[in-house]
């Protein structure tokens, strides 16, 4: 969380401008998740769960990160 946390910040501290994003200028999003997989599902319901985390983060207001 720290590490995403802080790429969000230095992304936006960037402050390289875009007309059509939320915030007027490039930012990130990350969603987060993180388990042990087994061979069976190949991972499918860790990244369901990133998927899910990084669609609460823009759900949000975008520019953040969530867990899931």
């Amino acid at each position: 969380m720290k590490l995403a946390d802080a790429l969000c910040r230095a992304v936006a501290a960037l402050e390289i401008p875009h007309a059509q994003s939320f915030h007027g200028k490039i930012t990130i999003s990350i969603g987060l998740a993180a388990d042990v997989t087994d061979h069976e599902n190949g991972g499918e319901a860790l990244l369901k769960r990133a998927d899910t985390a990084l669609y609460q983060a823009k759900d949000a207001g975008r520019n953040r990160v969530a867990a899931g």
